[in-house]
């Protein structure tokens, strides 16, 4: 089986580097760069906060469904979806058959970090920070069924991207 690496998609929890390194790989290979929270913004014109308190998550994660075909459109992408984004096994199935899936996964410690600074996470208004762990246990499966997976504590976002590359290496051509 060879995998399409037109379109390179990048999960893993909040706080993990997702949209960070996403951008960076995507300007290393002069790809068009999405990122799936910030094109529901924009297709509702409203905040994830409000979107969440309003809608609720059930109506989130088919925003999610319905957008994420439209931002695999074009050619030479690099998408980085929601923390959530893959719970959702029509949204694993079809990124699964789109192109390559990146999975970035970092300590928890340094994400709890990294999250009780962060005002802009709307999940992080209802939950503890210390339920964060089993909300991370309960994504993990899916985040593990990636095509490449990398540790990234203690690496730079040049150090991810090497990582990636070496990955790029390991897959069918």
């Amino acid at each position: 089986m060879s995998l399409n690496k037109d379109k390179i998609f990048i999960t893993g929890f909040m706080g993990v580097g997702k949209t960070t390194v996403g951008r960076y790989l995507a300007k290393k290979y002069g790809y068009h760069f999405f990122d799936l929270d910030e094109e529901i913004k924009k297709e509702m014109n409203t905040s994830l906060d409000a979107l969440l308190e309003e809608k609720g998550i059930s109506f989130f994660r088919k925003k999610e469904e319905e957008i994420l075909p439209k931002v695999c459109s074009r050619s030479k992408t690099v998408i980085s979806l929601g923390g959530g984004t893959l719970m959702s096994i029509k949204n694993l199935e079809y990124v699964q058959g789109q192109g390559v899936l990146i999975f970035l996964e970092g300590d928890m410690s340094t994400l709890q970090n990294r999250l009780q600074k962060s005002y802009k996470r709307p999940l992080l208004k209802d939950i503890e920070v210390s339920t964060l762990q089993s909300l991370y246990e309960e994504r993990k499966s899916h985040y593990e069924k990636a095509d490449i997976r990398i540790k990234t504590t203690g690496l730079s976002v040049e150090d991810v991207f090497q990582k990636i590359e070496e990955g790029f290496g390991t897959l069918p051509t």
